[in-house]
């Protein structure tokens, strides 16, 4: 039989155990990848590693950053390299975990606000932040860290980001059925800089290395040193 199917479905397994065969009845459900990962740098720096803004990252980011409040870290590096996919809502929902009240981002269309994201005066976090970001840092990721950096947050290490921050839908042609994807909007970030096309420009730059684990580990190290080196 195929375990795989409809989410909601129910499927029967034939079990084995000790050589006495049992079934049971199962209810198939949504696999949830994670998206948020946590470690520890050093005894003093925490670090997080988002995957993708999608749904329910925020949610996991908070946690992450519960987790490294009880780890009782001095500051936290988060690591958006070659993040590129995700929702707006997302990133404004992290964003605002950090952030106490004032604007996070806004949309642009033909020379006119279209739409605006804001925080609140609650923050889940107080911690000093750093956002690791590379040439592959794209979207809404970029969106995420200009927050962070025109609000003074947060700096922005590594390499300077992809400048490719638009808002986009899907609509279908009429005439030949086929399908297009336009730019509907330009992201902004809270200094009023269009992302697309200028990017995130970095406060500290960091050698990336050649991507081997020896490399990232010394990435880290350094990242830490120099957030480190900001709170002396």
């Amino acid at each position: 039989g195929n375990i795989r199917g409809v989410e909601g479905t129910e499927v029967t397994l034939l079990l084995s155990r000790g050589g006495v065969q049992q079934e049971s009845t199962l209810v198939r459900t949504g696999a949830q990848a994670q998206l948020v990962f946590t470690d520890i740098i050093n005894e003093q720096v925490g670090y997080i590693s988002i995957v993708e803004f999608t749904e329910n990252c925020a949610q996991d980011f908070a946690q992450s950053l519960e987790s490294m409040e009880q780890e009782k870290v001095q500051a936290i590096v988060i690591d958006l390299r070659g993040v590129s996919g995700g929702y707006i809502s997302e990133a404004a929902e992290m964003a605002d975990l950090l952030l106490d009240q004032g604007l996070i981002a806004t949309s642009v269309n033909q020379g006119k606000e279209a739409l605006r994201w804001e925080s609140d005066a609650e923050i889940k976090s107080a911690l000093p932040v750093a956002v690791l970001t590379d040439g592959q840092t794209s979207g809404v990721a970029e969106v995420f860290a200009a927050a962070l950096q025109d609000r003074q947050r947060g700096i922005v290490m590594g390499a300077d980001t992809k400048g490719n921050a638009a808002s986009t839908a899907i609509f279908k042609v009429a005439s030949t059925g086929s399908m297009v994807k336009l730019v509907t909007a330009y992201y902004h970030s809270p200094n009023g800089v269009q992302i697309q096309g200028n990017g995130v420009q970095v406060d500290i730059p960091l050698e990336l290395g050649d991507g081997s684990a020896e490399a990232n580990a010394q990435l880290l190290a350094s990242a830490a040193e120099q957030l480190l080196g900001r709170l002396a």
